[in-house]
């Protein structure tokens, strides 16, 4: 029963998560994650699948948030990346901007250090 009752509170299943993966992994594995997923909407518990990144964004809550956006990259050209998963007032922000190439901003980084520095 004391091996039982590592696992009965959330602070003793995270002071034995080791554990807790070595016994449930071959129980998970016996069946596929979408069988997983059916016997747990069955069973009335609240889950969600856990997606390679390859598949994320094909999950029908994705697409609805419509979290993959396409964007203009100054190298790569057109491509696909995810956006912020909120929004304000039911507008969903889809004009996104590509990040920064390295050093893109570096002289002006440098130049505000220096003048922070000069006092």
């Amino acid at each position: 029963m004391l091996k039982i009752l590592r696992f009965a509170e959330r602070l003793e299943r995270i002071e034995h998560q080791d554990d807790l993966i070595e016994i449930l992994t071959p129980v998970f594995k016996a069946e596929t994650r979408d069988r997983w997923c059916e016997k747990l909407l069955e069973a009335g518990v609240p889950h969600a699948p856990a997606y390679d990144s390859d598949e994320a964004l094909d999950d029908p809550q994705a697409r609805h948030l419509q979290i993959a956006v396409d964007m203009d990259h100054p190298e790569k050209g057109k491509t696909t990346t995810v956006r912020a998963p909120y929004s304000f007032d039911e507008q969903v922000e889809t004009d996104i901007a590509a990040p920064p190439l390295l050093d893109q901003h570096g002289a002006e980084i440098r130049a505000e250090i220096a003048r922070r520095k000069a006092g």
